[in-house]
Order: C-alpha cells, then sequence, then structure tokens
C-alpha cells in the first residue's frame, strides 16, 4: 500500500494535503436530511456513521499527533494540560485525572476531570438520539492515548475568531458574572430538561439578581455564524448526589438510568393513586346510585299501588252501575212481558166475543 509508505515518510497523521473535511458541516448536513420514511431514516444513520467513523480516525491520529509533540498549541504558554490545539478541523483539550475522581476545580483555567468528561459524552449521547428538532450538538470523542485523555470536538462556525461571551446566547461564560438568556435557546433547554427530568432553577449572577434558567448554567448555548443553535458543556444534565456535599464534589452526579427509574417509580405511585381514587368514587357513585334507586323503587312502587287502588275502586264503581243497569233492563222486560201476555189474553177474549156476536 503505497499510501501507508508516505505516511510512514511523511508523519502526516491523518492530514489530506488536498482538502480538509469540515466535520461539523458534515456532520450538521447529516442531522438536516429528511426522516420521514424508514429508508431516509436509514440512509440518514447510515451516512452520520459513515462522517462520525472517519472523524474518530481523524481524531485519534490528531492525539497521537500531539503525544508526539508534532503540533503546536495554540496557547504555548500555558500549562501542558491547559493546552488547547487544532488539528484536521479537530478541536482538541485535555482532560486531567486527579485522585479524587468526584472533586472537580472551578474557574476558567482549569481543565475537564475524567469523570466529567464522562458524564459530557453520556449525556451528549442521550441528547443525540432525542433529536431535538433545531438542536446541534458537536461531533465529539474522547481518546486515551499514551496516558493522557485528549478531548476532540469538531469546530462551531466562527468560534475561534469571536469572542465566547458575545457567541454565548444562553448560559455564562465568566463564572455567572453575566448570565445570558435567549427565548430559542430557552425553548431548547426547556425540552431537554423535560426529558433529563429537570425543571427551572434560579441562579444568582455577579450582582445578585435572580435569574432562572434551566438546566445548569454552565451549559452553554452559542449561535455559529451558519446560524445554528448548539449546546456545550452538557455535563450536569442530571441531578447531584446527596451522599457527596459541598462545593468540591461537583462531579458527583447521578446516573440518568437511576433518574429514569426513579421517575417511572413516581409515574407508577402516582397512577396507582389515582386509579385507586378513581375505583373509589365508582364505588360511591354505585352506592349512592344503589340507595337513589332504593328510595325510587320505593316511591315507584307506593305510586303503582295508589294506581292500582284506584283502578280497582273505579271498576267496582263501573261493576255497580252495570248491575244497576241490568237490574234496571230485566225490570223492563218482565214489564213488556206481562204487557204482552195481558194483550193476547184481551185479544183473545175480544176475538170469541166476536165470534160469539157473529154466531148469534
Amino acid at each position: 500500500n503505497m499510501n501507508r509508505t508516505e505516511e510512514s515518510l511523511l508523519g502526516l497523521y491523518g492530514y489530506d494535503p488536498k482538502g480538509m473535511r469540515d466535520w461539523n458541516e458534515e456532520s450538521q448536513i447529516c442531522k438536516e436530511l429528511p426522516k420521514d420514511s424508514i429508508q431516509q431514516r436509514v440512509s440518514r444513520d447510515r451516512a452520520y456513521y459513515k462522517i462520525y467513523t472517519d472523524f474518530l480516525e481523524a481524531a485519534i491520529q490528531g492525539a497521537k499527533a500531539i503525544s508526539d509533540h508534532c503540533i503546536n498549541a495554540l496557547n504555548p504558554m500555558d500549562p501542558e494540560k491547559q493546552r488547547v490545539y487544532v488539528y484536521n478541523q479537530i478541536f482538541f483539550s485535555f482532560a486531567i485525572d486527579n485522585m479524587e475522581s468526584l472533586v472537580q476545580e472551578l474557574g476558567p483555567d482549569t481543565s475537564p476531570t475524567y469523570t466529567s468528561t464522562n458524564h459530557d459524552i453520556r449525556n451528549l449521547k442521550i441528547l443525540h438520539k432525542l433529536d431535538i428538532k433545531e438542536l446541534h450538538i458537536l461531533a465529539t470523542a474522547l481518546i486515551n492515548y499514551r496516558g493522557n485523555r485528549f478531548i476532540a470536538q469538531s469546530i462551531i462556525p466562527g468560534i475561534l475568531s469571536a469572542d465566547p461571551a458575545h457567541t454565548t446566547e444562553y448560559g455564562t461564560t465568566e463564572e455567572k458574572k453575566t448570565i445570558a438568556k435567549n427565548e430559542e435557546f430557552e425553548e431548547l433547554m426547556k425540552v431537554i430538561c423535560q426529558n433529563f427530568g429537570l425543571e427551572e432553577s434560579v441562579v444568582l449572577d455577579g450582582e445578585g439578581n435572580s435569574v432562572p434558567i434551566y438546566g445548569s448554567y454552565e451549559m452553554k448555548g452559542i449561535r455559529g455564524t451558519d446560524r445554528r443553535k448548539y449546546i456545550l458543556d452538557a455535563v450536569r444534565c442530571t441531578p447531584r448526589d446527596a451522599n457527596y456535599e459541598g462545593d468540591d464534589y461537583t462531579g458527583a452526579q447521578i446516573r440518568p438510568e437511576l433518574v429514569k427509574m426513579f421517575t417511572q417509580a413516581k409515574m407508577n405511585e402516582y397512577a396507582s393513586k389515582k386509579i385507586r381514587e378513581q375505583r373509589e368514587a365508582v364505588a360511591a357513585d354505585s352506592k349512592k346510585e344503589g340507595a337513589d334507586k332504593t328510595i325510587a323503587d320505593d316511591e315507584e312502587a307506593k305510586e303503582k299501588s295508589d294506581i292500582i287502588k284506584e283502578m280497582s275502586r273505579k271498576n267496582i264503581e263501573h261493576v255497580d252501575q252495570s248491575l244497576s243497569i241490568n237490574e234496571n233492563f230485566d225490570m223492563d222486560d218482565q214489564t213488556a212481558t206481562t204487557s204482552s201476555d195481558k194483550k193476547s189474553v184481551d185479544e183473545s177474549e175480544g176475538a170469541s166475543d166476536g165470534a160469539l156476536v157473529s154466531s148469534d
């Protein structure tokens, strides 16, 4: 392989003289690809996997170049562990390993620890899976090489040439001296906090004013020159561990898995309580409905009894009237029969009288 021979002779450490790749632009373009259908999502994930694999290989080569002292630092006068580098369009910095891994020094000139970088990369993975609309995160990798841990990140457009305090639209870069807020970033941070189970908190700025923000004040919302909204320093997206008190143990945080389990337990408890209350309400309504039904049945039975009594009385009166009418009919029939019989007798007697007269 002639390329491997050339690399061993020149020592380019993954650098391509023909042209450097813009890792941030490539990864953000992949995020903005359509994902409506399954095939589109597969193509999108495949493209992102290819770009991230290439980025990881370039980050490893850059870490090797830094360890071999083949790259000049941007701040060569600072201590070695606080130096930063830019190589092959990737930003490199160190993570320090201290004796107490949960202790995180504060201040603008301190380096992140192994624990804080672990929190950061884990939370970035979660944000990547959430895939929140209009929220962009940097391609990030942690490389352990020769006893050092390197943090490799893609570069936000314009971040190196501008003052971070001017480009930061949410959070702070000056240790709470000024806390920036922006409505667009606040909506994104609200969605992030909802997924991490966090509520709005109040932070005091340098002047002692109370500023309500979502998430940690160390989490920064930066708008690049490409007008995209980026989130950095997603270290403290979970609550502090109460077993470690004090300002020194800021790295002691609860894992997201425990927060998820606690949230599910609370949700199950709330659902069980609501179901129990609903069952009790249904039982009370049924009991009340049964009592009301009993009263209604009694009233209905009494009403039916009254109706039956009234109908019986009316029927008895009707029968009495019928009987009286029939008696009258019988009496009239007897009178009519007597009259007719008497008339027949009279006629017979008259006929016989006539017969006697004619014989005479």
